[in-house]
């Protein structure tokens, strides 16, 4: 049987949680912000798994509400995690939104010629999607380390890499190879 208005209960409950919480503390530091969570988003967070545990003794086991609420169940600590670190978000929509790319183009990746191929097309992107998670302009990253790649030392290479990557200064790009184009 279907139970529209037990799932909208639960979904307008999640919904507090960005209202009323996660949004007023979204520019605050970690440590307020998991004080705030510890005051106003646990009790939400008691409430929805109080109204899951009732919804799991109201439905049968074959019932897709009852799957829903017996999965959220299971996932109670991890979901519950984000109160115990302000850095920790409630959800995982930022990784979601970085596999979109990869999602979309997964048909066209059959194609990219070998496994070695592949693996180069899995690299740059998720390079690519590093630059976008730390705002820095993909086609300025690329053209920039693809210069300086062969004269950086080995030993610091992570410094290339999008979280710590500082574009070369105008007056030292002269001493790299010239970009082609």
């Amino acid at each position: 049987s279907s139970r529209p208005q037990e799932a909208t209960d639960i979904l307008a409950r999640i919904a507090r949680l960005y209202h009323e919480v996660e949004t007023p503390c979204a520019n605050m530091k970690p440590e307020e912000r998991q004080r705030r969570r510890q005051e106003h988003a646990a009790p939400i967070l008691a409430g929805i798994f109080a109204k899951l545990e009732e919804l799991k003794q109201q439905t049968i086991p074959s019932e897709p509400l009852r799957k829903a609420v017996d999965y959220a169940l299971n996932q109670r600590q991890a979901l519950c995690r984000y109160l115990e670190d302000g850095r920790l978000r409630p959800d995982n929509n930022l990784a979601e939104n970085a596999m979109r790319p990869v999602a979309l183009g997964r048909k066209n990746w059959l194609f990219v010629g070998s496994e070695r191929g592949g693996r180069a097309a899995a690299l740059f992107m998720s390079l690519i999607q590093s630059c976008k998670t730390c705002d820095v302009n993909p086609w300025e990253y690329f053209g920039d380390i693809l210069r300086r790649i062969m004269s950086h030392p080995v030993s610091r290479l992570r410094e290339l890499l999008p979280d710590q990557w500082k574009p070369l200064p105008k007056e030292e790009q002269g001493l790299l190879l010239p970009a082609r184009g």
